[in-house]
């Protein structure tokens, strides 16, 4: 019930109306790290299963020419290779996808637009001197597919692939939504963290005018 009143419509972003529907998504594993591709039921191809949830990479020949999107966690080498061959993917881009800590960018191709961004999350209290990290996700947006890739598991990532009525409200309006309701949780994880930061920096400001201390320094 909670997350059926966070999903309602607001009026001021265009990808919230929530609208329950029998539609369903399937997904494969890309490879054994977590990787999923998913379409919308209606578009299954003959000859797929439409109650199949999973399957095996070579199942991606069948459904790259519909609606698509490719979730992968942990890219290896060798779904780079697949996603390379399926898509015509620019070496450059593979390049990228495989490199961690790439730098934020937006890259134009003739088939599809390469994405880096990052967003923030909590660490663990074992990370006292870094206890916020940054996380990064790379999209590869086409005109009827998205990837996207990224190290480890990411809360709104996971959160979306969940909700599959709701993966198919945003497939209805193109795979460019999928990109934009990612981008829209993780812009949104910024603001707790920088109301933490500027908490911290109020509390150095009383500590520095009440009692100064060298090791002030560090923390600052």
């Amino acid at each position: 019930k909670a997350f059926g009143a966070m999903a309602g419509e607001d009026p001021k972003d265009a990808t919230s109306n929530f609208i329950r529907s029998d539609r369903a998504v399937a997904g494969s594993d890309l490879g054994r790290r977590g990787g999923i591709i998913g379409i919308p039921r209606e578009y299954m191809a003959e000859g797929v299963d439409e109650e199949v949830k999973r399957a095996k990479v070579q199942d991606l020949e069948k459904v790259k020419s519909y609606p698509i999107w490719i979730d992968v966690t942990d890219l290896s080498k060798r779904e780079a290779e697949v996603l390379r061959v399926s898509f015509d993917l620019h070496p450059l881009t593979v390049e990228d996808l495989l490199q961690p800590n790439s730098r934020i960018k937006v890259e134009e191709f003739q088939q599809y637009v390469y994405c880096v961004f990052y967003g923030v999350q909590r660490l663990s209290t074992q990370h006292k001197q870094h206890p916020i990290g940054l996380v990064e996700v790379d999209f590869v947006l086409g005109e009827r597919f998205i990837i996207t890739s990224h190290v480890g598991d990411i809360p709104s990532i996971t959160e979306l692939k969940n909700t599959p009525d709701y993966i198919g409200q945003l497939f209805r309006r193109g795979v460019d939504f999928i990109m934009h309701r990612v981008l829209d949780h993780e812009v949104d994880n910024y603001f707790p963290v920088l109301e933490s930061i500027d908490d911290q920096i109020e509390d150095i400001e009383e500590d520095v005018t009440r009692k100064p201390r060298p090791a002030m320094l560090a923390r600052i």
